[in-house]
């Protein structure tokens, strides 16, 4: 129906430019033969001339007007009227100007052309034609086209009236076979066989997927029943299995609580183990001034035997008592300075045995902690070569746990010297310590060996140590990290940026008991 509408579009309009392409040939050919009779002023001869056309149907009248070029005018030159009895109209020039292509108008067809001589213009050929019987002619078409479609629906409805009635009853008999095997669930029915190839070939292939359906929910039944079967298995195979977990977790958590009780106990030891080695060498330290002292006495008793003895026979002479009281005063001199000494040793080490073994807190001050430190590990590392560069304030008085700070300055100062300072002749330890209102800072580092990058990660692990086997037993840095975050809820990190040498950085809370500058 859409191809005949537009097939009728289609032919109306190529009518339409096919004579509109005819009148401009037309108007063409008069033009032509107009410019001789214009240039000879031969209007009526023109007009004779033009008669001729008589046997073109579309055209009725013809106007040709000239162009006066010295007064600007233009004049009917000659004029054709094919029917005498046609209506006289009147012509526009302006207008007939502006028609510079054919123009439909109801059942008249218009056209207007210049004509030039040597590009000089001449004056104006209008054509006026009647297609009445051409527009009669469109619409019988268009009638016998719309009657064409009229029969082509009428035909298609009966056609497919009588191709529905006859697939209706075969599609029905299908769809209540469907039906019926869904509702029923029962795969293994068959469709009924059909009058024509066209429903008995869907009949063969609906009957094929119902066997194949069958089969493949047979098959799903069957692996959901074996799927079952594992599943239970499975269950049961992973309760036992959760049972034997649980009980290899009982004996992996008190292998665990063992653990860490035998590392309590080994990082209890490493600290008395210090504390011991303290004791040894400030006994040593101490036995050295005590020495000389018994040493400077009984040498004063001998001579003060031998002066009684002579002042007892009166052989006593001025001489010698004067050189008696001379060498007494050297002796007493050398007594009290190694006594002085003994008491300074025992008088530190009292205060460093005491902040080990008490973690309560009270005020201290902090660059006295840190020399008495330096001074009860005097006799341990005296033999070495090295440099201490301390920045802390002289008057820094603050409150914390004092038995912590000492233990963790110990464990890396005598670490400096067992790993840091390995094979190098002189060395520099440096602690620099600032504080704020509410925290301290000591940044300690030593210019020796430094930390191996593949123990820098695990420095702080408990039995990481580089001496395995030499005597280390790798728990100095961890008892170190122990004191610092648990005893004093601080933090410690190593500064791995440092190129030489290894630095500590430690912050933990306080209470600042005196401004510093």
């Amino acid at each position: 129906m859409s191809t005949l509408a537009f097939a009728s579009y289609w032919y109306i309009n190529h009518h339409k430019f096919q004579l509109a392409k005819s009148f401009e040939s037309i108007a063409n050919i008069i033009g032509e033969r107009s410019v001789d009779f214009l240039v000879a002023n031969q209007g009526e001869e023109l007009t004779q001339d033009l008669k001729r056309l008589d046997s073109l149907a579309t055209v009725d009248q013809i106007f040709i007007f000239k162009v006066n070029a010295q007064t600007n005018t233009d004049t009917i030159f000659s004029r054709y009227k094919k029917f005498k009895d046609a209506p006289t109209f009147k012509v526009n020039l302006e207008e007939i100007k502006k028609l510079t292509k054919t123009t439909f108008q109801g059942d008249t067809i218009e056209y207007a052309k210049p004509i030039y001589l040597n590009e000089n213009l001449l004056g104006y050929v209008y054509l006026h034609g009647n297609i009445s019987d051409v527009t009669i002619t469109n619409r019988n078409i268009m009638l016998m086209l719309a009657v064409l479609v009229f029969l082509s629906v009428v035909t298609s409805l009966i056609v497919g009236f009588l191709l529905l009635k006859k697939i209706r009853r075969p599609l029905s008999v299908i769809s209540d076979s469907i039906i019926d095997v869904t509702q029923k669930k029962d795969y293994s029915q068959k469709c009924p066989t059909q009058p024509f190839a066209e429903a008995q070939i869907l009949t063969n292939n609906l009957n094929l997927l119902y066997e194949r359906t069958d089969k493949l929910i047979k098959k799903h039944i069957g692996n959901a029943k074996q799927l079952k079967e594992q599943n239970q298995e499975l269950e049961n195979k992973v309760v036992s299995r959760t049972d034997a977990l649980k009980e290899s977790n009982s004996e992996l958590l008190s292998t665990l609580e063992q653990l860490h009780q035998y590392q309590e106990q080994l990082v209890e030891n490493e600290k008395m183990a210090s504390l011991g080695d303290l004791v040894a060498g400030v006994a040593h330290e101490v036995n050295t001034p005590i020495g000389l002292g018994v040493t400077a006495s009984t040498l004063m008793i001998d001579k003060l035997e031998g002066l009684k003895a002579e002042f007892k026979n009166k052989t006593l002479k001025p001489s010698q008592l004067d050189k008696y009281i001379e060498e007494s005063e050297e002796n007493l001199q050398i007594i009290i300075r190694n006594l002085d000494r003994a008491a300074n040793l025992i008088s530190s080490f009292k205060q460093v045995a005491v902040d080990q073994s008490v973690e309560d807190e009270r005020d201290f001050n902090m660059k006295q902690l840190i020399d008495d430190v330096f001074l009860t590990l005097t006799p341990k590392i005296k033999n070495y070569q090295y440099q201490l560069a301390v920045t802390c304030d002289e008057n820094l008085m603050i409150r914390s746990k004092p038995s912590p700070i000492t233990q963790v300055l110990i464990n890396l100062i005598i670490n400096s010297f067992i790993h840091g300072f390995e094979n190098i002749d002189n060395g520099q330890i440096t602690i620099i310590v600032r504080a704020s209102d509410d925290r301290l800072t000591i940044t300690y580092s030593d210019d020796g060996n430094g930390v191996k990058p593949e123990m820098q990660d695990k420095i702080f692990e408990p039995f990481s140590t580089t001496k395995r086997g030499e005597g280390g037993s790798g728990l100095g840095m961890h008892l170190v990290y122990n004191l610092v975050t648990q005893a004093l809820k601080g933090t410690i990190q190593l500064d791995t940026t440092q190129e030489k040498g290894a630095t500590f950085i430690i912050d933990f809370p306080i209470e600042l008991l005196t401004k510093t500058e």
